[in-house]
């Protein structure tokens, strides 16, 4: 068996990072809230400008900017829990 004498033993370095599981139900709820508030924002928005209330740009936007929202809250939080540790 070849042995590697310049290195180190590198093991401990090399185990791979397990994260602990994120509740994933934690940040579509907010961020579906967040949507649903948005898209509320905006339909007022096109309602004081005259516009009809539209309810295909209302789901557009209550679905786009909530999981939007939803996937920034969670990678964020997911690279905090990674740097904290």
């Amino acid at each position: 068996m070849l042995k590697l004498w310049i290195l180190p033993n590198l093991s401990p370095m090399l185990k791979t990072y397990k994260m602990e599981p994120i509740n994933k139900k934690k940040f579509i709820y907010p961020g579906l809230f967040a949507g649903l508030i948005y898209a509320g924002v905006m339909a007022a928005f096109d309602y004081s400008d005259d516009n009809s209330f539209s309810i295909s740009s209302f789901l557009i936007n209550f679905i786009l900017f909530g999981s939007f929202m939803a996937a920034i809250n969670y990678f964020s939080l997911r690279r905090a829990r990674k740097n904290k540790k």
